[in-house]
């Protein structure tokens, strides 16, 4: 099993995003979006609280971490190539596959 900055670091990788994006105040949709991620996989797969994932991202406030899991499995339900990408994540996260997040994602992002 991963460590919380281990998942953040394959993630910001596959995902092309610095954690200083995630951490910062921009609220672009897809840097956003791509927070969400992020935060819904450490929620996922980590022992961290709601308030320690949120800290990560300099959030006070562990309700971002809650609308996070929210949205992004709301996307995965409502959007087929969506969920197949965050499928295929949870997979490489599960298996130790860190072959999965040598490479940059494709991810076609919910308008």
């Amino acid at each position: 099993k991963y460590t919380a900055p281990e998942i953040t670091q394959m993630l910001c990788f596959h995902l092309n995003v610095s954690m200083v994006d995630l951490c910062s105040d921009n609220t672009e949709r897809v840097i956003s979006l791509k927070r969400h991620i992020v935060m819904f996989f450490l929620f996922r797969n980590t022992h961290l609280t709601l308030k320690e994932i949120a800290s990560v991202f300099n959030r006070t406030d562990h309700t971002s971490v809650l609308y996070a899991n929210k949205k992004i499995s709301g996307y995965s339900k409502s959007y087929p190539v969506f969920f197949k990408c965050i499928r295929n994540i949870k997979r490489g996260i599960q298996k130790n596959n860190t072959k999965y997040f040598m490479k940059k994602s494709n991810i076609n992002f919910p308008r």
